[in-house]
């Protein structure tokens, strides 16, 4: 694919397969893709710095029969980039899939709503005018659908919490609204190696590797926690997928989790001998949350494969003591 005159910075060139180039990411070779009979697909990643997305990159990276656009946030900020040069990435890259790992997680609520829903919005809308026919993939969130006690299933009423929530599912509706060949794949609670401070996993380990006390919060919450190398290959898989798509599917592992347990697996695997100090009593607002992946299984035969032990080690030996 040629260059336009005057092109943004993203592209794609036909190096060995599975390789990076520098700058923005391109993986390309002349094999066949498994999602897509008789050719090559071509992948937009947004997002490719952030936990998810680099993973997701390394796996679209390493697949024979795949072109590969991974711009730095430099290059497309889904916030501050105009819709020009949105639509100018769109017609140099010509994508058959656009996977969007974007998303503000903390901030305050003018933050939240840029980024999960006025950046998705303008993603969607310039896919809409520009190509199409294009795969989305737009990575939503288990904080869209609240409290339920049961593992819940994508046809759950969402009845979120709080601003992440409903920003999430706000852009989750504008996806549902303007895309015409769109899933949502609503991730549970990702863990393993990269995981950010920001997380559970990612303080667990910051905090055991800065000293002997670790203080915590309410333990007796449930969480589903998924790999985010599993949850990588989910996304993957819904990008190369031919055919239709349920509109949102669920990525975890099905299992309910107490934090609790996976701090005590964390110290096991890390061998640690610090002191845990954590709230006697309460809960959160969200006491218990986990998936049904039935769906997921059927429509795109994954599941979640790593062990929590391993993703807890994993994250655990990527941080230097």
């Amino acid at each position: 694919m040629g260059a336009m005159e005057n092109a943004l910075p993203v592209a794609i060139d036909s190096p060995r397969a599975g390789s990076v180039v520098a700058g923005s990411a391109h993986a390309t070779s002349t094999g066949n893709n498994p999602g897509r009979v008789g050719g090559t697909a071509t992948v937009l990643l947004v997002g490719e710095s952030g936990f998810v997305g680099r993973h997701v990159k390394e796996r679209l990276g390493a697949l024979p029969g795949v072109e590969l656009a991974a711009p730095k946030r430099s290059v497309l900020d889904l916030v501050e980039t105009s819709r020009h040069e949105i639509c100018r990435l769109l017609e140099q890259v010509q994508p058959t899939a656009v996977v969007n790992c974007a998303g503000v997680v903390h901030g305050p609520p003018e933050r939240l709503v840029a980024g999960n829903v006025v950046g998705v919005a303008r993603l969607v809308r310039a896919v809409g005018e520009v190509v199409p026919e294009a795969r989305v993939v737009h990575v939503g969130s288990a904080a869209e659908y609240g409290a339920h006690d049961v593992p819940v299933g994508e046809g759950a009423e969402c009845r979120p919490l709080g601003e992440y929530g409903l920003t999430k599912l706000a852009g989750t509706r504008v996806v549902a609204g303007v895309v015409r060949n769109g899933v949502v794949l609503r991730l549970f609670n990702p863990v393993g190696p990269g995981a950010p401070l920001g997380s559970l996993t990612g303080r667990l380990v910051a905090g055991m590797r800065a000293g002997g006390e670790l203080r915590l919060g309410v333990t007796s919450d449930v969480r589903d926690f998924v790999d985010v190398r599993d949850a990588a290959e989910a996304i993957v898989a819904a990008a190369l997928a031919p055919g239709v798509l349920p509109p949102v599917l669920n990525v975890g592992t099905g299992r309910a989790v107490a934090v609790r347990d996976l701090v005590e697996l964390m110290i096991e695997v890390a061998s640690w001998r610090g002191r845990v100090v954590s709230a006697s009593e309460g809960s959160s607002a969200l006491p218990w949350s986990c998936a049904d992946v039935t769906a997921i299984g059927a429509a795109l035969g994954w599941k979640a494969r790593i062990a929590l032990r391993d993703s807890l080690a994993d994250a655990w030996n990527e941080v230097p003591a």
